[in-house]
């Protein structure tokens, strides 16, 4: 998919704003071919970062940060580079038409932490920045260099290009908040459970020879390792929502109150913003956290509405991971409620074994 030229010449100017590759994960029925496929040789890996998707863009007169999101005001991929000033000015050494891929994280912090500065408007990411320190751009792909387009090359020479690059203008040591992925070619099994086991938001396998293929997702050309668990809790109610909206393009965010401010849709609507969950330690019911995304609007109707009555109706979520260690979930989703388990089977010792 390609952009209008009119709207890449209004709010782009220069800028191509490809649309981004998108990464294929192995079949719940082909996961058991992934120790062929670290063995092959046909693959290297790349540490997954537990943040988002950024195109950094430099042209012959501008600078653009492409988030994958097509933003509803200009009709093309949403741009944030007034957000991190610090990376424009670390990359200012890279020559024009030159087109990085990447993913903007915060070392030691989640995704919600990324929304924070690049959901908010340049200032206040600013600001936020100058209290929490600054944002990572984290880049493992490059698709153009100084006028070079570099999509049909296979994946392991784009990268390969990338670390000369980076190697010659000596990015990574003068600025520790741009780093470089490290491609991995030999011991993939043993690396993708190491990086998992050390906490890392998992491992993005790419076969060498693949070309970068923009909003595609061809099956075998990038796989993609996540931790996931799946585990059965007991709905404890609700959650109050957030009441004031900090998301994303707050210029046409339609919910406001009496003052005019900006609120969420959930605090308009009196709905939830969460929900609360937990499990059975013998005949306790205790509470184990709480969970927001997976829950439509529909759903948040009906438990504004019925709390009472979904209370100890058990809960499937799945997660990033569990830890066994204080009884929490990292990057819980509901998927479903369920009305064929007995709550009391929620047991906190198998949910946490």
């Amino acid at each position: 998919m390609g952009f209008d030229k009119e709207l890449l010449d209004k709010y782009a100017p220069e800028a191509k704003c490809i649309m981004p590759m998108k990464i294929w994960k192995l079949p719940d029925n082909k996961l058991g071919m992934f120790p062929k496929i670290c063995q092959n040789g046909d693959y290297f890996g790349e540490l997954k970062k537990d943040g988002y998707w950024y195109q950094y863009e430099k042209t012959e007169n501008h600078v653009y940060l492409f988030s994958r999101n097509v933003s509803k005001i200009t009709g093309i991929l949403s741009e944030k580079i007034d957000n991190v000033p610090h990376i424009k000015q670390a990359l200012d050494c890279l020559p024009a038409n030159t087109i990085l891929i990447g993913e903007i994280y915060y070392p030691g912090k989640t995704s919600k932490d990324v929304t924070k500065i690049m959901g908010c408007l340049p200032r206040e990411a600013i600001r936020r920045q100058e209290k929490e320190g600054y944002i990572h751009y984290y880049v493992h792909d490059m698709i153009e260099y100084n006028g070079e387009d570099l999509r049909e090359k296979g994946a392991f020479e784009r990268y390969s290009r990338l670390k000369e690059v980076f190697d010659k203008y000596q990015i990574t040591q003068q600025y520790e908040y741009i780093e470089l992925a490290q491609a991995w070619v030999d011991d993939l099994e043993e690396r993708t459970a190491n990086a998992l086991r050390d906490g890392e938001e998992g491992m993005v396998l790419k076969r060498k020879d693949y070309p970068y293929v923009p909003d595609k997702r061809p099956a075998w050309s990038t796989i993609k390792i996540k931790k996931k668990d799946n585990i059965d809790a007991v709905y404890m109610g609700n959650c109050p929502p957030t009441h004031y909206y900090v998301g994303k393009e707050p210029e046409n965010w339609p919910y406001k109150d009496e003052e005019g401010k900006l609120i969420t849709k959930d605090y308009y609507n009196n709905w939830p913003g969460a929900i609360r969950i937990g499990c059975y330690d013998g005949d306790n019911l205790i509470e184990i956290g709480t969970i927001s995304s997976g829950l439509s609007d529909s759903l948040k109707e009906e438990l504004a509405n019925n709390e009472k009555k979904w209370y100890n109706t058990v809960v499937e979520i799945e997660c990033m991971e569990k830890n066994n260690s204080d009884h929490t979930l990292r990057h819980g989703f509901l998927k479903r409620f369920r009305d064929d388990k007995n709550p009391k089977d929620c047991q906190l010792n198998e949910i946490f074994n």
